[in-house]
This record gives structure tokens, sequence and C-alpha cells, in this order.
């Protein structure tokens, strides 16, 4: 019976030191899970800061979109503007030489006066010199 006990004691032995071996993993894998636990978590906070990220980028790319067609538009408005502006400079030239003429024609048209004048005072000098002869 001893041998038997000693047998068994030797297999309790076995199975403690088997036990404690197994108690080792089990704490190692606990250590495991944990960290899982916590990179898990660390993933998954991640992962909503990417969702918060994307739809922020959603809005900010919406956005550029929207000024992007605004600028389109304040850019033809500009061609346009720029066009009126050599349309109006145009104008501009084009009123110069016109004020230019009208100066000239004012001129012309002071002058004719001048010698419509001058040519009513002959006439006027004519008949009081032919009426001066009827008179006589």
């Amino acid at each position: 019976m001893s041998k038997e006990i000693v047998d068994w004691e030797s297999k309790l032995a076995l199975l403690s030191v088997e036990i404690e071996r197994l108690r080792n993993i089990l704490m190692q894998k606990d250590q495991e899970i944990d960290q899982l636990r916590i990179r898990y978590q660390k993933l998954e906070m991640s992962l909503s800061e990417m969702y918060i990220l994307k739809e922020k980028n959603q809005v900010l790319n919406a956005e550029i979109d929207r000024l992007s067609e605004e600028f389109e538009c304040i850019e033809m408005e500009n061609v346009q503007l720029k066009q009126s502006m050599v349309n109006i400079n145009d104008l501009n030239i084009k009123i110069r030489d016109l004020l230019v003429i009208c100066v000239q024609l004012f001129a012309e048209i002071e002058c004719l006066r001048i010698r419509i004048k001058e040519k009513q005072q002959e006439v006027n000098d004519i008949r009081r010199s032919s009426l001066a002869n009827y008179r006589n």
C-alpha cells in the first residue's frame, strides 16, 4: 500500500505541477485577452473617429464642390464684366471722338454764323447803297 501511496503522491505531484502550469497558461491567456480587449477598444475608438472624420470629409467635400461651382459662376461673371469693360472703353473712345467732332462742328458753325453776319452786313450795305441811288 505504501507503494500505491507513493504512486498516488507522485501522480498528485505531477498533476499539481500540470495544474500550476495550466494556471500559468490561463493567467497568460487572461492577460492576452485583457490586452486584446484594450486593443479592441482602442480600435473601436479609432473606428468611431474614422467615421467622424469620414463625415467631416464628406461635408468638406460638399463645401468644396459648392465653392467650386460658385467660383465658376463668379469667373464667368468676371469674364462678362471684362467684356463689358472692353465695350465701355470702346464706347468711351467713340464718345471722345464724337466730342472732338462736336467741338469742330460748333467751331465751324460759329465761323459760318460770323460769315453769315458779314454777308448780311454786305447785303444790307448793298441794299442801302442801291436804295441811296434811287433816293437821290
